[in-house]
Protein backbone atom coordinates (compact mmCIF):
# COMPACT_ATOMS: atom_id res chain seq x y z
CA UNK A 1 0.00 0.00 0.00
CA UNK A 2 1.34 3.38 -0.96
CA UNK A 3 2.30 5.58 1.98
CA UNK A 4 0.35 8.77 2.63
CA UNK A 5 2.17 12.00 1.77
CA UNK A 6 3.35 14.11 4.68
CA UNK A 7 1.01 16.87 5.79
CA UNK A 8 1.98 20.44 5.02
CA UNK A 9 1.97 22.83 7.96
CA UNK A 10 1.40 26.59 7.78
CA UNK A 11 4.13 28.97 8.88
CA UNK A 12 3.76 30.60 12.28
CA UNK A 13 3.83 34.41 12.08
CA UNK A 14 3.70 36.94 14.91
CA UNK A 15 0.75 39.33 14.69
CA UNK A 16 3.14 42.22 13.96
CA UNK A 17 4.17 40.44 10.74
CA UNK A 18 0.87 38.84 9.80
CA UNK A 19 -1.35 41.92 10.20
CA UNK A 20 0.37 44.19 7.63
CA UNK A 21 0.74 41.29 5.21
CA UNK A 22 -2.95 40.49 5.43
CA UNK A 23 -4.02 44.12 5.24
CA UNK A 24 -2.05 44.56 2.01
CA UNK A 25 -4.06 41.72 0.41
CA UNK A 26 -7.49 42.61 1.84
CA UNK A 27 -9.56 44.68 -0.57
CA UNK A 28 -12.86 46.37 0.13
CA UNK A 29 -15.61 44.03 -1.05
CA UNK A 30 -13.87 40.90 0.23
CA UNK A 31 -15.70 39.10 3.04
CA UNK A 32 -14.10 37.55 6.14
CA UNK A 33 -15.27 34.66 8.30
CA UNK A 34 -14.20 34.34 11.95
CA UNK A 35 -15.11 30.96 13.42
CA UNK A 36 -14.28 29.87 16.94
CA UNK A 37 -15.71 29.23 20.40
CA UNK A 38 -16.56 31.98 22.86
CA UNK A 39 -13.44 33.49 24.41
CA UNK A 40 -11.15 32.37 21.60
CA UNK A 41 -10.23 35.90 20.52
CA UNK A 42 -12.22 36.17 17.30
CA UNK A 43 -14.01 39.36 18.39
CA UNK A 44 -10.76 41.10 19.28
CA UNK A 45 -9.28 39.97 15.96
CA UNK A 46 -12.25 41.33 14.00
CA UNK A 47 -12.26 44.63 15.89
CA UNK A 48 -8.54 45.09 15.27
CA UNK A 49 -8.90 44.41 11.55
CA UNK A 50 -11.96 46.67 11.26
CA UNK A 51 -9.65 49.58 12.04
CA UNK A 52 -8.28 49.12 8.53
CA UNK A 53 -11.68 49.87 6.92
CA UNK A 54 -13.02 53.41 6.39
CA UNK A 55 -16.80 52.97 6.76
CA UNK A 56 -17.79 50.45 9.41
CA UNK A 57 -21.10 49.41 10.95
CA UNK A 58 -21.03 46.99 13.90
CA UNK A 59 -24.25 45.19 14.80
CA UNK A 60 -24.85 44.88 18.56
CA UNK A 61 -27.72 42.73 19.83
CA UNK A 62 -27.18 42.02 23.55
CA UNK A 63 -28.43 43.77 26.67
CA UNK A 64 -24.87 44.33 27.82
CA UNK A 65 -21.76 43.63 25.81
CA UNK A 66 -18.19 44.45 26.75
CA UNK A 67 -17.16 43.87 23.16
CA UNK A 68 -19.49 46.63 21.95
CA UNK A 69 -18.17 48.85 24.74
CA UNK A 70 -14.67 48.28 23.34
CA UNK A 71 -15.78 49.58 19.94
CA UNK A 72 -17.29 52.66 21.60
CA UNK A 73 -14.02 53.25 23.44
CA UNK A 74 -12.31 53.49 20.05
CA UNK A 75 -14.59 56.33 18.96
CA UNK A 76 -17.48 54.47 17.33
CA UNK A 77 -20.83 56.25 17.60
CA UNK A 78 -23.66 54.24 19.13
CA UNK A 79 -27.01 54.58 17.39
CA UNK A 80 -30.32 52.88 18.17
CA UNK A 81 -32.30 53.65 15.02
CA UNK A 82 -31.80 53.51 11.27
CA UNK A 83 -31.30 55.77 9.40
CA UNK A 84 -28.89 57.08 12.05
CA UNK A 85 -28.75 60.68 13.31
CA UNK A 86 -26.72 62.90 11.02
CA UNK A 87 -24.00 63.41 13.64
CA UNK A 88 -23.23 59.69 13.54
CA UNK A 89 -22.20 60.01 9.90
CA UNK A 90 -19.68 62.77 10.55
CA UNK A 91 -16.17 61.53 9.77
CA UNK A 92 -13.65 61.14 12.57
CA UNK A 93 -10.27 62.84 12.45
CA UNK A 94 -8.89 60.10 10.22
CA UNK A 95 -11.77 60.52 7.76
CA UNK A 96 -13.50 57.28 8.74
CA UNK A 97 -17.13 56.76 9.73
CA UNK A 98 -17.65 54.23 12.53
CA UNK A 99 -21.05 53.24 13.89
CA UNK A 100 -22.32 50.69 16.37
CA UNK A 101 -25.99 49.94 15.66
CA UNK A 102 -27.03 48.79 19.12
CA UNK A 103 -30.66 49.32 20.14
CA UNK A 104 -31.37 49.07 23.87
CA UNK A 105 -32.52 45.57 24.82
CA UNK A 106 -34.50 45.50 28.07
CA UNK A 107 -36.77 42.51 27.56
CA UNK A 108 -36.34 39.16 25.81
CA UNK A 109 -39.07 40.07 23.32
CA UNK A 110 -37.36 43.31 22.29
CA UNK A 111 -35.72 41.38 19.48
CA UNK A 112 -38.99 41.46 17.53
CA UNK A 113 -39.20 45.23 17.38
CA UNK A 114 -35.47 45.66 16.80
CA UNK A 115 -35.48 43.31 13.83
CA UNK A 116 -36.96 46.07 11.68
CA UNK A 117 -34.08 48.41 12.64
CA UNK A 118 -31.41 45.93 11.55
CA UNK A 119 -33.39 45.04 8.44
CA UNK A 120 -33.50 48.68 7.32
CA UNK A 121 -29.79 49.03 7.99
CA UNK A 122 -28.79 46.00 5.92
CA UNK A 123 -31.12 46.99 3.07
CA UNK A 124 -29.60 50.48 3.08
CA UNK A 125 -26.05 49.12 3.15
CA UNK A 126 -26.77 46.86 0.17
CA UNK A 127 -28.15 49.83 -1.76
CA UNK A 128 -25.39 52.32 -0.88
CA UNK A 129 -22.38 50.02 -1.03
CA UNK A 130 -18.93 50.78 0.30
CA UNK A 131 -19.62 49.78 3.91
CA UNK A 132 -17.98 47.15 6.09
CA UNK A 133 -20.50 45.31 8.28
CA UNK A 134 -19.32 43.46 11.39
CA UNK A 135 -21.92 40.80 12.25
CA UNK A 136 -21.34 39.48 15.76
CA UNK A 137 -22.94 36.99 16.52
CA UNK A 138 -23.88 35.59 13.08
CA UNK A 139 -26.12 32.77 14.27
CA UNK A 140 -28.26 35.02 16.48
CA UNK A 141 -28.63 37.57 13.68
CA UNK A 142 -29.70 34.98 11.14
CA UNK A 143 -31.60 32.33 13.11
CA UNK A 144 -35.40 32.43 13.44
CA UNK A 145 -35.02 32.16 17.19
CA UNK A 146 -32.98 35.36 17.04
CA UNK A 147 -33.49 38.22 14.61
CA UNK A 148 -34.27 36.07 11.56
CA UNK A 149 -32.14 38.09 9.15
CA UNK A 150 -30.71 35.14 7.21
CA UNK A 151 -32.03 36.43 3.89
CA UNK A 152 -30.56 39.90 4.43
CA UNK A 153 -27.15 38.54 5.40
CA UNK A 154 -27.16 36.09 2.48
CA UNK A 155 -27.89 38.89 0.03
CA UNK A 156 -25.12 40.98 1.56
CA UNK A 157 -22.63 38.13 1.22
CA UNK A 158 -23.74 37.11 -2.28
CA UNK A 159 -24.20 40.54 -3.89
CA UNK A 160 -22.04 42.75 -1.69
CA UNK A 161 -18.71 42.14 -3.39
CA UNK A 162 -19.79 43.83 -6.62
CA UNK A 163 -20.99 46.82 -4.59
CA UNK A 164 -17.86 47.24 -2.51
CA UNK A 165 -19.39 45.81 0.67
CA UNK A 166 -17.29 43.80 3.10
CA UNK A 167 -19.04 41.44 5.51
CA UNK A 168 -17.12 40.35 8.61
CA UNK A 169 -19.11 37.38 9.91
CA UNK A 170 -18.36 36.02 13.38
CA UNK A 171 -19.72 32.61 14.38
CA UNK A 172 -19.02 30.05 17.07
CA UNK A 173 -19.61 27.38 14.44
CA UNK A 174 -20.97 27.49 10.87
CA UNK A 175 -23.93 25.18 11.48
CA UNK A 176 -27.22 27.06 11.38
CA UNK A 177 -25.75 30.07 9.59
CA UNK A 178 -26.88 30.65 5.96
CA UNK A 179 -24.41 28.92 3.70
CA UNK A 180 -24.05 31.96 1.40
CA UNK A 181 -22.65 34.00 4.30
CA UNK A 182 -19.66 31.75 4.77
CA UNK A 183 -19.06 30.16 1.36
CA UNK A 184 -18.67 33.56 -0.34
CA UNK A 185 -15.83 34.69 1.90
CA UNK A 186 -12.34 35.50 0.65
CA UNK A 187 -10.58 35.12 4.00
CA UNK A 188 -11.09 32.73 6.93
CA UNK A 189 -9.85 33.09 10.49
CA UNK A 190 -10.31 29.76 12.24
CA UNK A 191 -9.82 28.76 15.87
CA UNK A 192 -9.77 25.29 17.35
CA UNK A 193 -13.45 24.46 17.76
CA UNK A 194 -13.27 20.77 18.60
CA UNK A 195 -16.04 19.64 16.21
CA UNK A 196 -14.74 17.41 13.42
CA UNK A 197 -17.72 18.08 11.13
CA UNK A 198 -17.18 21.84 11.43
CA UNK A 199 -13.46 21.45 10.78
CA UNK A 200 -14.16 19.39 7.67
CA UNK A 201 -16.58 21.96 6.22
CA UNK A 202 -14.40 24.96 7.03
CA UNK A 203 -11.28 23.25 5.68
CA UNK A 204 -12.94 22.88 2.28
CA UNK A 205 -13.23 26.67 1.85
CA UNK A 206 -9.55 27.35 1.28
CA UNK A 207 -6.94 26.94 -1.40
CA UNK A 208 -4.98 24.48 0.78
CA UNK A 209 -5.75 20.73 0.83
CA UNK A 210 -8.54 20.20 3.39
CA UNK A 211 -6.65 17.41 5.15
CA UNK A 212 -3.79 19.80 5.89
CA UNK A 213 -6.20 22.50 7.06
CA UNK A 214 -8.01 20.17 9.44
CA UNK A 215 -4.70 19.05 10.94
CA UNK A 216 -3.55 22.65 11.37
CA UNK A 217 -6.83 23.60 13.08
CA UNK A 218 -6.48 20.64 15.43
CA UNK A 219 -3.03 21.86 16.48
CA UNK A 220 -4.25 25.30 17.58
CA UNK A 221 -4.17 26.26 21.24
CA UNK A 222 -5.22 29.29 23.27
CA UNK A 223 -5.94 32.37 21.20
CA UNK A 224 -3.97 31.18 18.17
CA UNK A 225 -5.85 31.10 14.88
CA UNK A 226 -5.35 29.71 11.41
CA UNK A 227 -5.60 32.20 8.57
CA UNK A 228 -6.90 30.51 5.45
CA UNK A 229 -7.12 32.34 2.11
CA UNK A 230 -10.16 31.24 0.10
CA UNK A 231 -9.08 32.66 -3.24
CA UNK A 232 -5.82 32.35 -5.18
CA UNK A 233 -2.93 34.38 -3.88
CA UNK A 234 -1.68 34.87 -0.35
CA UNK A 235 -0.38 32.22 1.99
CA UNK A 236 -1.93 30.50 4.94
CA UNK A 237 -0.45 31.02 8.39
CA UNK A 238 -0.93 30.56 12.11
CA UNK A 239 -0.86 33.71 14.20
CA UNK A 240 -2.23 35.12 17.45
CA UNK A 241 -3.90 38.49 17.82
CA UNK A 242 -2.71 40.76 20.61
CA UNK A 243 -5.35 40.40 23.35
CA UNK A 244 -3.96 43.30 25.39
CA UNK A 245 -6.73 45.92 25.83
CA UNK A 246 -5.97 48.92 23.63
CA UNK A 247 -7.83 51.68 21.84
CA UNK A 248 -4.89 52.68 19.70
CA UNK A 249 -5.39 51.78 16.01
Amino acid sequence: MASQPDLDAPPVEPWSTFHPRFDASWSQGQHCLFSGPAGSGKTVCARTLARDRDYVIVLGTKMRDREMDAYLAEGYERVETWPPPRKALRPLEDGSVRIVLWPKVRERTDRYKHRAVFSRCLDNVLKEGGWTVVADEGLWLSDKMGLGLSEHLSHLAYMGRSNGITLMMLVQRPRGVPIHTWTNVSHCFLWHGGNTDDARELASLGTVPPRDVAAAMHSLTGHSFLYLPCRSGGGWAISEVDMTPSVTP
